[in-house]
């Protein structure tokens, strides 16, 4: 059958589940929306990590697909920056519904970057510590509790994140540029950390 962008998601630490709500046939036409994504993915030893709930892109991109016809142009691809609960204000604006509510339209509103951040896991037997970072389509700048050092992975050169390149002076400009944007979105900070 056709559902209607009239979804219903719910945003959890493991992901995002939607709940397709079937729309009458007069108004199939206009609402028409298919809405998958998955979830995060599960750090297999890079980074020296084992688990879920780090920064890095292997462990916090979501694949995602979207067709909304009329709306978005078959075979469009993007590499946005988009955190989950933009896409709860797409659905929301898809649904004619009027919330309010931090995220914004990724159709309509382009994102320089987003706040990452988590709280430490170590209360449930994981070993990271708590975080608060900037990730944007070049760069990923995070800061762990009590870590003198912060790192920083460029994207273009290193797209793996090998390469921390927090201290290499030709970074300066985008450590403190990413430093700023951090402190300013991880407000407040997530317990267990402190700058």
């Amino acid at each position: 059958g056709r559902f209607a962008a009239s979804a219903i998601a719910k945003t959890t630490n493991g992901g995002t589940s939607w709940t397709l709500v079937p729309t009458p046939a007069f108004a199939q036409s206009i609402y028409d929306m298919t809405f998958a994504d998955a979830n995060n993915g599960f750090m297999l030893g890079a980074h020296r990590i084992i688990g879920k709930d780090v920064p890095y892109t292997r462990s916090s991109e979501v694949p995602m697909y979207v067709r909304w016809d009329g709306v978005i142009a078959p075979g469009t691809r993007t590499r946005r920056v988009t955190p989950q609960i933009d896409l709860t204000a797409m659905l929301a604006k898809a649904a004619g519904l009027r919330w309010r509510m931090e995220g914004r339209d990724p159709l309509t509103t382009d994102r320089t970057g987003v706040v990452i951040e988590q709280i430490s896991n170590a209360t449930l037997g994981g070993r990271h510590p708590a975080y608060c970072g900037w990730r944007t389509p070049r760069y990923l700048y995070v800061e762990y509790d009590g870590r003198e050092t912060a790192e920083l992975y460029d994207y273009a050169k290193d797209p793996d994140e090998l390469v921390n390149v927090a201290e290499d002076h030709r970074y300066a400009d985008q450590v403190a540029e990413h430093r700023r944007a951090a402190r300013e979105a991880c407000s407040p900070t997530p317990p267990g950390f402190d700058w």
